[in-house]
């Protein structure tokens, strides 16, 4: 069995800031991994959707909790927790780890954090795995607006409506991974500081995903992962993206089943570009 191992990077210094990090594996192919907003890595095993365990030992699997997520610090300013910031915040965890090139890969927000982080230093990145990319665009002043009235929500109401919700979604498993997903992200907006959770709304608020123009200049080969039926990643911002990317290859699961199927494709995806092969 491989082993994974726990360590923490130091953001602010001064403060005593860090961020809880992951690393399965020591060896092989490192890939980075940010997961959604208002998730953490406890989110992602609990679900069971994002699993990438199988990965090691061919590749060095390093998760983290973004700022005002999980285990990590809090966070008081809107403006850390906007996707450019987390973008250089995973490459804080990757120096930190002492990796120089990487894949970079994440869902959702980690997902937006993981391109805008190509975008700031390319060289570095050996290939993007972007799953369920979020909504964006001319799509995203709607998407801005629901995430602005749940902060407002959270400040008036603490943790109250998501205690609720939990009692309501029950703990039995779901096969639905958009559901199970939910569930464990609910859990755990029932038990985090509030006004951890207020500032993540209102940073993905202030957010954006990079101009359609501006991917196109990214070379490196990419995996775009999109699922049906969610407004909050439409299968029509995975399309324009794949567009727009020139070394892009989409997959698009038609049911439950072929989301399960994922952990095998971002396998296989990795195998190909530790074989040197330029495209996907």
């Amino acid at each position: 069995m491989v082993r994974t191992t726990r360590k923490w990077t130091t953001i602010d210094r001064v403060r005593g800031r860090k961020l809880a990090v992951a690393i399965t594996g020591r060896r092989g192919l490192p890939f980075i991994w940010g997961h959604a907003l208002q998730g953490s890595m406890r989110a992602d095993d609990d679900s069971g959707v994002f699993d990438w365990s199988d990965l090691a030992p061919a590749s060095r699997l390093i998760r983290y909790d973004a700022r005002a997520h999980g285990e990590s610090c809090g966070e008081r300013d809107p403006r850390a927790c906007a996707w450019q910031n987390l973008a250089r915040d995973m490459w804080r965890v990757a120096d930190d780890c002492r990796v120089d090139v990487a894949v970079l890969g994440g869902a959702s927000m980690g997902c937006a954090t993981a391109l805008w982080a190509a975008m700031q230093a390319p060289e570095r990145v050996a290939g993007l795995v972007l799953v369920i990319p979020p909504t964006a665009w001319e799509l995203r002043p709607r998407q801005a607006r629901s995430y602005l009235l749940m902060a407002r929500l959270v400040r008036l109401t603490g943790r109250l409506p998501f205690r609720a919700a939990t009692l309501l979604l029950g703990s039995a498993p779901s096969a639905s991974p958009l559901r199970a997903i939910a569930r464990e992200v609910v859990r755990g907006l029932a038990t985090r500081d509030p006004q951890n959770v207020e500032v993540a709304f209102r940073g993905a608020a202030m957010s954006d995903l990079p101009a359609l123009a501006r991917c196109a200049r990214l070379g490196m080969p990419t995996l775009i992962l999109a699922w049906r039926n969610d407004p909050s990643h439409p299968e029509s911002i995975a399309t324009r993206l794949a567009g727009a990317l020139p070394n892009a290859r989409l997959v698009v699961a038609q049911d439950d089943a072929a989301v399960r199927d994922w952990p095998d494709t971002v396998r296989g995806f990795l195998d190909a570009i530790r074989r040197g092969r330029g495209r996907t």
